[in-house]
């Protein structure tokens, strides 16, 4: 196998559930000069993709990785960093002092949002598609109560 060009641009990945180590990754075109660490991306690991956290991003040697053994970076989550360096370092510190690994460091640093990934907020309007007269609202509180209430709850 050939190895990867000096030039390319790589950096290491600690997935979430990836065993708690850290994983090199490549930085496809894309996203090119964009990714600092602390940064939350997406990586494949194994037959699924994960979130993670950019741990690395220099001093990253392409020459002793062959280049079919090297994966991309599929997407970058969120521009804001979500882990500083200040408690990267302490994750590191915390997993050597405890002897745990630095996923269940990674649970401990980051709210369970950010650990899933954080999903748009949706929210819905309920409107009534008609109004009902007086007879028809009698009929449906005889009939069906509860929905006869939301219906004059919805209609105020």
């Amino acid at each position: 196998m050939r190895a990867l060009s000096v030039h390319a641009e790589l950096i290491e990945v600690l997935p979430f559930d990836g065993g708690g180590r850290a994983y090199t990754y490549a930085v496809p075109g894309a996203l090119a000069g964009r990714l600092r660490c602390g940064q939350l991306v997406r990586v494949p690991l194994g037959n699924s993709t994960r979130l993670g956290v950019v741990w690395r991003t220099e001093g990253l040697a392409a020459g002793e990785i062959p280049s079919g053994r090297l994966r991309n970076v599929l997407q970058l989550c969120q521009e804001e960093i979500v882990l500083p360096e200040d408690l990267r370092r302490l994750g590191e510190w915390m997993a050597g002092y405890y002897a745990a690994s630095l996923n269940s460091v990674l649970e401990t640093l980051l709210p369970a949002a950010v650990r899933q990934g954080v999903r748009p907020v949706v929210r819905r309007k309920l409107s009534l598609e008609r109004r009902l007269d007086a007879e028809e609202l009698e009929k449906l509180r005889r009939r069906a109560p509860k929905q006869a209430a939301l219906y004059v709850f919805l209609a105020e």
